[in-house]
């Protein structure tokens, strides 16, 4: 498995080997490849915690890693480092350049890079199999994405994909684009937080499966979906908007039934293109405390056994459209 543990990606391999390696550093020692290094390749192994890799231009890896220290990236730019490896451990993958990491491994799955570990962006490009590949930030375990500048580019993501995994991932200044899905709490647990820069995806799931739980939290920046957003959709789902700016085309509240689904914005916007559906089949609750809500239609519990309920205190709901409470439910 491809990141069986993601508890940190910072986009720097760090690396001290375990087993497979000749040379066995102190504990707390750097090893460098590529520029300023005693050698190119780096032939995998295992990092000691306390202990990092250090994979400069020119750096190349031949082996598996087991990373469970600090495994640090720094391609200047117009370089790129890509490993067809399998990385895994509980150590910190960091980026700390403005070059490029294309991770083309696989695991799971064809296609999926799985992170149970902590993975930090502070500046250059991350791509998932060249930017097609899914993402799963906590799998099984319980993994960490942090976004502090620079671009992660991939296809569908979901944080906290299995019952057991738990997903976090922090936006704080660059960009995290997926071509494909954003499914913050797939099967497991799963939080976005949003506090500047910018995430793009197609559809937006908080809350997808049964038993599952998606949050995401909105401070600052924006959370774009060029498709719907859907919150709670069999699992329970929240949204919290308290600045920046969230956009979608339809938005769901509690979309099938065993879904709950709450949004609350008391800052910012949460523009809605097409209607937004408060308990569509299942539990709807939308709190406007502040801010600027639009849509077209709104629909306030909108089919058979469905619950929907709005109370808006303060702040807009802008429907350009016409407002039912109680179509069917």
């Amino acid at each position: 498995m491809l990141f069986a543990h993601l508890h940190r990606l910072v986009l720097s391999v760090g690396v001290a080997a375990l087993l497979g390696s000749l040379n066995v550093p102190a504990r707390g020692a750097t090893t460098t490849y590529g520029n300023g290094g005693s050698s190119n390749t780096y032939t995998g192994g295992g990092i000691i915690p306390g202990d990092t890799v250090l994979l400069n231009d020119g750096a190349t890896v031949t082996g598996d890693i087991t990373d469970n220290g600090t495994l640090q990236f720094n391609q200047s730019a117009g370089n790129t480092l890509t490993i067809s490896n399998l990385i895994d451990g509980t150590g910190t993958l960091s980026l700390t350049n403005t070059g490029t990491l294309n991770l083309t491994g696989t695991s799971v799955s064809a296609n999926t890079i799985v992170l149970d570990m902590t993975t930090s962006a502070s500046s250059g490009l991350l791509q998932i199999r060249s930017g097609t590949g899914s993402l799963w930030v906590g799998d099984s375990g319980t993994g960490t994405l942090n976004v502090n500048g620079g671009l992660i580019s991939n296809g569908t993501s979901i944080l906290g994909n299995a019952a057991a995994g738990v997903g976090t991932a922090t936006v704080s200044s660059g960009t995290w684009a997926n071509s494909g899905s954003l499914t913050v709490g797939g099967t497991g647990t799963g939080t976005l937080n949003v506090n500047g820069g910018s995430v793009m995806n197609t559809q937006g799931r908080l809350g997808n499966d049964a038993g599952s739980v998606g949050t995401a939290n909105v401070s600052s920046g924006t959370w774009a979906s060029s498709l719907s957003l859907t919150v709670g959709s069999s699992g329970t789902g929240t949204l919290n908007v308290t600045g920046g700016r969230v956009s979608n085309t339809t938005g769901q509240l509690g979309n099938n039934a065993g879904g709950v689904g709450t949004a609350t914005v008391s800052s910012g916007t949460w523009a809605n293109s097409g209607n937004l559906n408060v308990g569509l089949i299942g539990t709807g609750t939308l709190n406007v405390t502040g801010g600027y809500v639009s849509n077209v239609a709104g629909n306030v519990g909108n089919n058979a056994g469905s619950v929907g309920t709005a109370t808006v205190s303060s702040g807009t709901w802008a429907n350009s459209g016409a407002l039912t409470v109680g179509n069917s439910g």
